[in-house]
């Protein structure tokens, strides 16, 4: 309806303006221009509620009462792992590029639709494959099934050395029938394992642990699958459209996505299963 007609057209200014000037880094007055528009016309306290800093989940309950519809505009907050309810409106940005462009008779001339992302061909195994691939012709050497339990720290707690050994398959660990630890010497060490993972299992015992990364606060992880289907459930005009979206039949317990009598149960339903960090705790 009108409302998201209206979203949209918002929506598209602030990519308009957002996307050259602060992600390409190369400016365009013009749809600058509109951006700093909006966000001014979104001032807090404002009707419209367009404030590019507000938290997603606020804005939209402000122009939308369906629940169903909230859902729907707010999970693109989940590629940066936030929550609707912590991530600022901003990332409304991304929702022309999966859900279309509507008219906006007020678009500052020359500016084209963005739509889609894109793809590599061959899937993003290729880019994995493509990058060791790089990696080994420079000289790298890659072991594969490696667990690094310790690191080997010289002084001023400069790591000298990683300490690795092959993953086990057992489910079960015992401490007597792990194979000995390799050490392999090295300049620079570069941590991509989970940040306070790494700090308590390894970093801890040594003292090295930072506070500051135990008691921050966890984002999700999001499992996606990339399939290549041969249907014709996906073809023609009866098919699925471009980044078809579906949701959950019971968003919480209790009724359905738009049942009045249900919305003020769902909705804290459905604010905590967005909170991570009390399911990782066992906080109820």
């Amino acid at each position: 309806g009108g409302a998201y007609a209206k979203h949209m057209v918002q929506a598209q200014r602030i990519l308009d303006g957002g996307l050259p000037n602060m992600i390409e880094e190369r400016l365009e007055v013009a749809p600058l221009v509109g951006l700093v528009l909006e966000a001014l016309r979104g001032l807090p306290g404002s009707a419209w509620s367009g404030w590019p800093l507000l938290a997603q989940e606020n804005q939209l309950r402000k122009r939308f009462k369906s629940a169903r519809a909230r859902a729907a505009l707010s999970f693109q907050s989940l590629y940066v792992g936030l929550t609707p309810y912590d991530a600022p409106s901003v990332f409304g940005l991304l929702q022309p590029l999966e859900l279309g462009p509507v008219p906006d008779a007020g678009r500052f001339g020359g500016q084209r639709h963005r739509q889609g992302i894109f793809y590599p061909k061959g899937g993003f195994g290729t880019v994995r494959d493509g990058l060791l691939q790089l990696a080994m012709q420079a000289g790298a050497e890659v072991r594969l099934g490696a667990e690094v339990v310790d690191l080997e720290l010289g002084a001023g707690s400069q790591v000298e050395g990683v300490a690795w050994r092959e993953a086990s398959s057992s489910a079960t660990w015992c401490a007597e029938t792990q194979p000995m630890a390799t050490v392999t010497s090295c300049r620079a060490c570069v941590v991509n394992a989970d940040l306070p993972l790494f700090e308590a299992k390894v970093l801890g015992p040594k003292g090295l642990a930072r506070p500051q990364v135990a008691s921050a606060e966890l984002s999700s992880s999001v499992v996606a699958l990339h399939l290549a289907i041969d249907t014709d459930a996906l073809r023609g005009d009866q098919g699925l459209g471009h980044h078809t979206l579906f949701l959950a039949t019971d968003p919480g317990g209790g009724g359905g996505w738009d049942d009045d009598r249900a919305r003020p149960l769902d909705e804290p339903r459905r604010r905590l299963a967005w909170d991570w960090g009390s399911r990782l705790t066992g906080a109820a």
